[in-house]
């Protein structure tokens, strides 16, 4: 939880996403071993060091659900389901352990007010679970869909510069555009925002001061006994450990809610729009009561014959989940009563604060004496962000929060620069040592070559960059020196080169998965090794004399390879099916996208200024098919590297001709 708080500022988020801290096996089954205490009912409280340790478990249980329900958010149905079932498995026993207590005054009269207090904010903070969860899956399907549509028009809106590519200013908008949608659209930021987490926030908050509060009672009115306890000197460490994780949970764990229910306040209610989005929301939300509401007009799965039996089974159905829909309207209801209450009592505060903010722009533009201020030059980079930016802010129905976009473009601008701060400098130098041509894209076409060496996939880059890497090292008189710089662009050149394969890639293209690995394993080979299909390198130039024997050889070891695999069908390096890497945040995606704008811009400059790329638009230019036919088209026969009509009618024929200057 600490850590969470740590990456949260950090991060500059306030709303503290659950990256560490997250309801799982692992975290319930630890909190479940915490809460020794309040499920051990066989035993008596003797002493008041027990009896404020089992009030600080219960707490501590409290605070940790309000703390990781946002996590909810980041789980698929599955997944959200079990882990809900576990948990209220683990809440209902700790509730039902503590009113058996209490039943059989196995607690004292003094601190049962607080016991009670406790256990109730349990059951609430496991019903609002139960809310979020319920609402988690039409929330997500909707900021899919929105998603999609702002995505299509951010892409519909890019304009090419006269040369018909994008420019590092529109790929720059491009980027931001796409930043806010991730940052305003992420399943636990909606979450945390939501009503319920901010009654989570207020919950969590009360039952630390119950604590407080009974540690003073206790304190003061408590009796010690003279029994020795029944669980003598661990008692103490129990209590110092729980102390300790309380005392985290109060300092840390529950500034996790509190904070998220305070930025919901400030982001829902500004000064400026709070009338507004009152008078607009409504009473609940159609998004928490449309899973059920699909539920209730679904058919069971059960077949039964006898029609009384179907009738039955449908009204039965249709009470439990109206009584389900009476429920999820309660929480949200109360939820959003708990918000208007905590919007009363913190206005003061936020009024303060615009006005301190008011005054503060004040001085500072008549100590620096501005110009006649006008709408138009107010704030001008803040002006424009808003304006291009504020239509791809994702919210949900009933939502009136501002996106703090200024801080948002600060934050995008911070990533490019770190990408700027780690450009490939031996990628640049290889690019200014070429020749500044891309003809070799068309000339290493592997569609002809013979059949039986054409397992390239036409829209793969990373396989013929590594043969050609290993091709080049194969070849005699190569200073080492020079090798190991080959090596080193290639690899940075790699990284871009997996990036739009990746991006381009169709789902269920498993030939192209399949090669990707298979070339992943090939270069680990090449550059660790100097190895080709387990042939040395480097022995194999130093046994060869001339060129064309060196590439002959690695021909007759690449048909061999082949031939292999066809006649003894060894599908398990290359056809299998490819792994399911896990889906990665959209958030972190950008992120990434983002450093790779400020890696690239030289490289991008570089290209454009030297005029090398081909006139491609859109995605056609991740492709090297669309390479091949447009340098087709602009050098018809120099583009392919053949200088008289019969290489080109060999070329035609399928037949393989290598040419190399001694």
């Amino acid at each position: 939880m600490a850590a969470d708080v740590i990456h949260g500022i950090r991060g500059k988020k306030l709303w503290f996403p659950c990256k560490f801290f997250t309801i799982n096996a692992a975290s319930l089954a630890i909190l479940t071993v915490a809460m020794k205490l309040p499920v051990g009912v066989n035993s008596g409280m003797w002493s008041k060091t027990e009896h404020l340790a089992h009030l600080s478990s219960n707490v501590f249980m409290t605070i940790a659900m309000g703390n990781f329900l946002t996590s909810l958010a980041s789980m698929g149905d599955n997944a959200i389901f079990l882990n809900i079932i576990a948990l209220g498995i683990l809440v209902v026993t700790i509730i039902v352990n503590v009113c058996i207590e209490i039943q059989n005054d196995v607690l004292d009269w003094y601190i049962w007010a607080e016991e009670k207090f406790i256990i109730i904010s349990m059951l609430v903070l496991f019903l609002i679970s139960i809310s979020s969860a319920l609402s988690i899956p039409t929330t997500k399907s909707y900021l899919e869909l929105k998603f999609s549509e702002l995505t299509q028009k951010a892409s519909n809106g890019v304009e090419m510069d006269e040369t018909g590519k994008l420019t590092n200013h529109k790929l720059k908008e491009v980027v931001e555009k796409n930043w806010v949608m991730a940052e305003t659209g992420s399943p636990q930021f909606v979450m945390a925002r939501s009503v319920n987490t901010a009654t989570s926030g207020v919950i969590s908050l009360l039952s630390a001061l119950t604590l407080v509060k009974a540690l003073i009672q206790i304190r003061y009115y408590g009796v010690d006994p003279l029994m020795e306890s029944p669980y003598k000197w661990s008692t103490s460490w129990i209590l110092w450990i729980q102390f300790m994780g309380v005392g985290v949970g109060v300092a840390v764990a529950t500034v996790v809610p509190l904070f998220r229910w305070f930025s919901l306040i400030s982001l829902n209610f500004s000064e400026r729009d709070s009338n507004k989005h009152q008078n607009k929301s409504k009473l609940v939300e159609n998004y928490w009561i449309q899973r059920q509401v699909e539920w209730k007009g679904r058919p069971l799965p059960i077949q039964a014959r006898s029609l009384k039996c179907r009738k039955f089974i449908h009204f039965t159905k249709k009470i439990v989940l109206d009584l389900c829909i009476g429920f999820q309207f309660g929480i949200v209801v109360t939820s959003k009563v708990v918000r208007f209450i905590s919007v009363i009592l913190v206005r003061p505060f936020f009024s303060f604060c615009y006005y301190c903010k008011t005054m503060k722009l004040s001085l500072l533009f008549e100590s620096q004496a501005p110009s006649p201020v006008e709408p138009g030059n107010v704030e001008p980079e803040t002006f424009v962000t808003e304006l291009n930016l504020g239509d791809y802010v994702l919210q949900l129905e009933g939502e009136a929060f501002k996106a703090k976009l200024p801080k948002i473009h600060r934050d995008m601008n911070q990533m490019i620069q770190k990408g700027k701060r780690q450009q490939s400098k031996n990628m640049m130098e290889l690019l200014r040592k070429s020749n500044h041509s891309f003809k070799g894209v068309a000339e290493f076409d592997s569609s002809r070559v013979p059949n039986r060496l054409h397992l390239e996939p036409p829209n793969c880059w990373t396989l013929p960059v590594v043969t050609l890497t290993s091709l080049a090292l194969a070849l005699p008189n190569i200073r080492n020196q020079m090798a190991d710089k080959l090596l080193r662009s290639v690899s940075e050149c790699l990284v871009y080169a997996k990036h739009v394969e990746k991006s381009f890639s169709s789902k269920g293209d498993d030939f192209l998965n399949a090669v990707k690995k298979a070339t992943d394993v090939i270069w680990v080979e090449v550059e660790h090794d100097r190895k080709w299909l387990s042939e040395d390198l480097q022995k194999l130039a130093v046994e060869r004399k001339t060129s064309k024997e060196t590439l002959q050889s690695l021909v007759d070891i690449a048909e061999q390879t082949i031939l292999e695999f066809q006649k003894n069908k060894l599908a398990g390096i290359l056809m299998e099916n490819p792994l399911s890497w896990p889906v990665k945040e959209r958030e972190r995606s950008v992120r990434e996208a983002a450093c790779l704008l400020g890696e690239t811009e030289e490289i991008l400059e570089f290209l454009r200024d030297h005029d090398v790329l081909p006139s491609l638009e859109g995605d056609r230019a991740a492709f090297t098919d669309a390479w091949r036919a447009c340098m087709e088209l602009e050098n018809p026969p120099a583009c392919v590297g053949l200088s008289n009509k019969e290489e080109i009618a060999a070329a035609c024929s399928g037949e393989l001709h290598i040419t190399m200057d001694e």
